[in-house]
């Protein structure tokens, strides 16, 4: 029987191998870590004393391949597309409410947004360009909707975030009705609604670290770990879920990678506990999004190249600061400051342009990752669609 390698056990990694699992192929992922998950993941954190997410993830109820990937007891689902948020400057609040209809149509609206100024830009953004090239950044509704959903879904400065992308999230989301932008939260982490559900029944090889990828007659031939070589036979296939930088390490005919974006999650331990999960946009701060689970408080900051150098004592101070009459005052809680300075690629139209397809030049090797060219930013929802897409590849291959 052939076998399909998959190397690296995150979203896109699990997701294709769900993919092929369904259709009983023979499945192995190579790990370099001793956890599955990528950057999608719960973990205990002892100075905490509990467990946190590594980041925070928006998932909306459009997003059919995440949601494919996920233990529905382990999430809650808004019944309405319904979005709290509040103006840290002048402490001025609204909604933002697309009910639960398939109709797009806003039952509350941000200040200065209105059905038609809201389809004049949506229609603006169907090209190449950058976002602040087609969109007026003086009205009202640039900074009360247009830039924190930019900043959520992009981890991009609009001043350089594709019009492309954005206009095939909207279209999937927003202009479909209330019914498919519903917010998404997990229950009890990442991990048990998104991770476990495959990582739990497949083979997955633990501390396998990939040094190189050799090719013969067009083929990967041998995959050479730290320690150990696996020999393929020559109709086996190798589905690549690292990282970009990573992939291009081991596969230098791959593009290379070029530019990437910080997010900074700050985590604090709170007095009180939420039974239902929730979510408030900010505006007017350094802090983008306020998620509370339990008795958790997660603060994110997108594109954080700003502030992502500075210490990480500085900024859970400044976020205290900003967000702390939210949380019932008083001197700062214990915290967690989680960086990662290269989370994402940049949605810029020019990095955009250079995400590789599923299929590489060498016939048994697919590609996966959210930095692949699904359509979509890099989302749970891209890098679940691309280990989808990666894992169809590699069935066509076996079948041939």
């Amino acid at each position: 029987m052939s076998v399909t390698h998959i190397i690296g056990a995150g979203i896109s990694g699990l997701a294709a191998a769900r993919r092929l699992s369904e259709h009983n192929s023979k499945i192995i992922i190579y790990e370099s870590t001793n956890h599955p998950g990528g950057r999608c993941r719960t973990f205990y954190d002892e100075k905490l004393g509990l467990e946190i997410d590594n980041g925070n993830h928006l998932v909306l109820s459009s997003n059919n391949a995440i949601l494919e990937m996920a233990d529905i007891n382990q999430l809650h689902i808004e019944n309405n597309a319904k979005f709290n948020f509040v103006d840290l400057k002048n402490n001025s609040t609204w909604v933002v409410d697309a009910g639960s209809g398939k109709i797009p149509w806003m039952h509350k609206k941000p200040p200065g947004v209105n059905a038609w100024n809201l389809l004049n830009d949506y229609r603006n953004l169907n090209c190449d360009k950058t976002i602040t090239d087609v969109l007026d950044t003086s009205t009202a509704r640039w900074n009360s909707f247009w830039v924190p959903l930019i900043l959520a879904v992009m981890n991009t400065s609009p001043d350089e975030a594709s019009t492309k992308l954005m206009h095939k999230v909207l279209a999937e989301s927003l202009l479909r009705g209330g019914h498919y932008c519903r917010p998404v939260f997990t229950l009890n982490g990442l991990s048990k609604a998104f991770v476990e559900p495959t990582a739990g029944r497949v083979d997955i090889r633990y501390g396998a670290t990939l040094k190189n990828v050799e090719i013969r007659n067009n083929r990967v031939s041998n995959l050479v770990f730290r320690g150990f070589e696996v020999n393929l036979k020559p109709d086996d296939a190798v589905i690549m879920a690292l990282p970009w930088a990573a992939a291009h390490d081991v596969c230098p005919s791959l593009p290379k990678p070029q530019e990437f974006n910080p997010i900074i999650n700050v985590h604090f331990k709170t007095a009180t506990s939420v039974e239902t999960p929730q979510m408030t946009g900010l505006v007017g701060s350094y802090s983008q999004w306020l998620f509370r689970r339990k008795n958790v408080a997660s603060i994110t900051i997108s594109a954080a190249n700003q502030l992502s150098q500075n210490d990480n004592d500085d900024i859970a101070a400044l976020v205290w600061a900003e967000v702390s009459n939210l949380l019932g005052g008083g001197i700062m809680p214990k915290y967690r400051v989680i960086k990662e300075k290269s989370a994402t690629f940049k949605a810029s139209p020019t990095v955009n342009a250079s995400r590789p397809l599923t299929q590489s030049v060498t016939e048994n090797l697919f590609i996966a990752g959210d930095w692949t060219a699904t359509g979509l930013p890099a989302t749970l929802e891209g890098a679940s669609r691309s280990g989808f897409l990666a894992a169809n590849a590699a069935k066509q291959f076996l079948s041939n």
